[in-house]
């Protein structure tokens, strides 16, 4: 839309400086570069919901690889849990911290990781849904790894904040999701 106005203008100022109406051109083709501005302006100041629970997931998944447990706990509602094959009953959001801050660190330790993916829905005025999809280098193999991960969003105060998280997939593991 913005190149196409641009566009516009320049092809305006074109037509009416070749008819000998110079300043017709530079008002037309002021006005379709204003619009451009404009568009392009509102384009970077508006974030919708979206496009603010993907930046969440994206801060999310990066502050678990890199063991950031501070950006965990902001983002996770203290009522959150994980939930997995292996954690059928879910674990609570302190289980998770002391998972990424011990086993994150030793065994599990990432060496890159890379966000493909995120796919956000929302359900509800203060409901949503992510999945993230995502590759992952582990120290150990240096071998990468791809991974899907849901999370449930609520939105509480009008911030968004995970109330349950939910790997799906990693590659050689095949389907992990719990209940």
């Amino acid at each position: 839309m913005v190149g196409f106005l641009i566009l516009l203008g320049v092809v305006s100022f074109w037509a009416f400086n070749s008819r000998g109406q110079a300043r017709r051109g530079v008002v037309v083709a002021g006005v379709m570069l204003g619009l451009a501005g404009a568009i392009s302006l509102a384009a970077v100041l508006i974030v919708t919901q979206r496009e603010a629970l993907r930046a969440r997931s994206v801060e999310l998944t990066g502050a678990v690889a890199e063991g950031d447990v501070q950006t965990v706990r902001s983002i996770l509602h203290p009522s959150a849990r994980a939930y997995w094959r292996d954690a059928r009953e879910g674990w609570p959001v302190e289980r998770v911290v002391e998972f990424i801050q011990e086993e994150m660190q030793r065994a599990y330790a990432v060496h890159s990781h890379r966000v493909r993916q995120v796919e956000a829905a929302i359900d509800g005025p203060e409901v949503a849904r992510t999945q993230v999809h995502l590759t992952i280098v582990p120290e150990a193999t240096r071998a990468p790894l791809q991974m899907v991960v849901r999370l449930d969003w609520q939105r509480i105060d009008a911030e968004w904040r995970v109330v349950r998280v939910s790997p799906m997939s990693i590659q050689g593991f095949g389907d992990i999701s719990g209940p």
